[in-house]
């Protein structure tokens, strides 16, 4: 994305249970902001309430991750004004009860133990009417590197 602030690269999920909006997206509040046109598209299951992704599609390094998961609610006429749901990475719980609206909602963690192949699941909560969905996703290796950096640096 070559309006991305950060230079990071974003590429579509390869499945078939994607969907795509036209809506004039405005979300905001997000310190690590993605580009808008990442809102556009999403994942959601095709039926029932919980949908299960291996993201990244190659295994890891047994090391520490920076993880960020972006939602954003498509509310169409008929439907709630929001969905929540709860996220589980590797079957260990990483967010409980999260309150996606039309405005967008970021999840992260700064230093979370990965490694091989990593499975993603998204499971709607109970009080919720429609499926989870997720719009991108962000995964950095956390490398230390040692040392310290210059002032002039």
């Amino acid at each position: 994305f070559p309006d991305d602030q950060f230079d990071r690269f974003w590429d579509q999920f390869p499945d078939n249970q994607s969907f795509s909006t036209t809506s004039n997206v405005s979300v905001t509040g997000f310190w690590n902001m993605p580009p808008s046109k990442v809102f556009d598209t999403g994942l959601t299951p095709k039926e029932g309430k919980k949908l299960e992704l291996q993201w990244p599609s190659v295994a890891l390094q047994n090391s520490s991750y920076y993880i960020a998961l972006y939602f954003r609610h498509h509310q169409v006429p008929g439907s709630p004004p929001w969905r929540a749901l709860s996220v589980s990475v590797n079957n260990v719980e990483f967010y409980r009860n999260l309150n996606v609206t039309p405005g967008g909602e970021v999840v992260f963690a700064t230093r979370w133990p990965l490694f091989n192949f990593t499975r993603i699941s998204l499971s709607a909560s109970a009080q919720s009417a429609v499926g989870p969905v997720i719009n991108a996703g962000e995964l950095l290796q956390i490398v230390n590197l040692g040392g310290r950096t210059l002032t002039r640096d």
